[in-house]
């Protein structure tokens, strides 16, 4: 049954339409609840729903879950359809879901994706990403990333750390495949009717001139090469430790309805650009806000990743 249609950020690229009432994150009123898929994780925290869809093409699942402290699942490209949704960037973008806690999160994934084998994995491995000089996040985030870790020592699971390629690098990459294939799907219809689009949206998309091929060529090449880096890696480990978002929710900007801050998806952006599973679990809280941690893992291994989180959680 359809409850309702929730708020995101407009086209889900950054901002909401300044049309619209900015979203509120639930845990303070002065706080980015985070996007695009705001309303969906403000919904099911506020105890409104105990579902809700959202789209994930660089962290727009993840990220409103870690700022909210519901969990947010994106699953392995191609496992929940697209169809019905408005594309962004098709090769990044994904369906996913938040849930109140991990159990129900393991009931609307068997729904969604009927067939996965939800087998608990016995003494994975599990890999804690090194901190990164260009990739920053508070101390209380990395505690939390060190008690996850931590949690899933204890229960029987070995833990490495681990290093990922360069995230600043591979962000810059990300962002260029990303705005060139939401220019080539909107940027004519912005173009011939901008009174209709808000103006984030028109000055991210049509600003400036869009990625020429050559950077495209080689955002494409990198892909390329973290994804064969990072594959090797998950056949280490089953799974993959590290942040979230950089730090607790920033402060939200009523003017524009944005987040005070800048490169939020610092750490969720590069399970899209691989097109690895993903999930965003709560971790605590610091200062009265919540803290998350997130899972990567193997493409395709959702079940097994869902039911590792429950070991942090537990």
């Amino acid at each position: 049954m359809l409850v309702a249609k929730t708020a995101l950020h407009e086209l889900a690229y950054g901002a909401p339409h300044p049309s619209f009432p900015a979203t509120r994150n639930p845990h303070g009123r002065g706080r980015a609840p985070g996007g695009s898929s705001s309303g969906s994780a403000v919904a099911v925290a506020a105890g409104h729903v105990v579902l809700a869809l959202g789209t994930d093409t660089g962290g727009s699942v993840r990220q409103p879950a870690a700022y909210c402290g519901v969990v947010g699942v994106k699953p392995s490209p191609g496992l929940v359809s697209l169809r019905g949704a408005v594309p962004l960037a098709p090769s990044l973008d994904t369906v996913g879901f938040f849930a109140r806690d991990l159990a129900d999160a393991l009931v609307i994934l068997a729904v969604l994706c009927p067939g996965l084998p939800a087998r608990r994995p016995r003494g994975a491995r599990i890999g804690i990403v090194a901190p990164q000089a260009g990739t920053p996040a508070s101390e209380a985030t990395w505690r939390a990333v060190r008690r996850a870790a931590a949690r899933l020592g204890a229960a029987g699971h070995p833990v490495d750390e681990l290093r990922l390629p360069d995230l600043a690098a591979l962000h810059l990459h990300h962002s260029a495949l990303l705005r060139s294939e939401a220019i080539a799907i909107h940027g004519a219809q912005i173009a011939g009717h901008p009174r209709l689009y808000g103006p984030y949206l028109r000055a991210a998309l049509l600003g400036s001139p869009p990625p020429s091929a050559a950077a495209l060529r080689e955002a494409r090449r990198a892909r390329r090469e973290a994804r064969t880096i990072v594959d090797t890696l998950l056949t280490r480990v089953r799974a993959l430790v590290l942040p979230v978002v950089p730090d607790v929710a920033p402060r939200l900007d009523p003017a524009s309805g944005r987040a005070a801050g800048r490169d939020l998806t610092r750490w969720t952006f590069f399970a899209s650009f691989l097109g690895l599973p993903a999930l965003s679990v709560p971790a605590g809280t610091h200062d009265g806000l919540p803290l998350a941690v997130q899972l990567v893992g193997r493409r395709g291994d959702d079940a097994a990743l869902l039911a590792l989180a429950r070991e942090v959680v537990s």
